[in-house]
């Protein structure tokens, strides 16, 4: 599987009245709850929320190894330390962080990690 460079592309999203540029290669993770999706950094900065659905980002950013790990979750793949199959199937990211990971969704992303990060399982 191949992805697109990350490097200088910008997504649009709308923050209560204004829309911002993201760049995508800072995004460490989106989570989503009902309409509203939280984007959480690289660098710790604050997160942001957004009006903007996860599938509309999934749409957009897969081509940039963004993977849908679970239903309100989206990883950028650069970001991934780890994938887990313990009890609780998780991914930890580069910052430690533990993302949840479906069952269902399992393979396909371990799949997916195989091909491109030999070195993390």
């Amino acid at each position: 599987m191949k992805f697109e460079i990350q490097t200088n592309v910008k997504t649009s999203v709308k923050q209560r009245n204004t829309i911002i540029s993201v760049f995508i290669e800072n995004i460490s993770y989106i989570n989503c709850v009902a309409e509203l999706s939280t984007i959480h950094f690289r660098d710790n900065r604050q997160p942001i929320v957004v009006s903007k659905l996860l599938k509309e980002f999934d749409i957009e950013l897969e081509k940039f190894g963004f993977i849908r790990v679970r239903a309100n979750f989206l990883v950028n793949y650069i970001c991934i330390k780890k994938l887990e199959n313990a009890e609780k199937k998780q991914l930890t990211l580069i910052n430690d962080e533990i993302i949840p990971v479906s069952r269902r969704k399992y393979y396909r992303i371990r799949h997916i990690i195989d091909n491109l990060h030999d070195h993390l399982l």
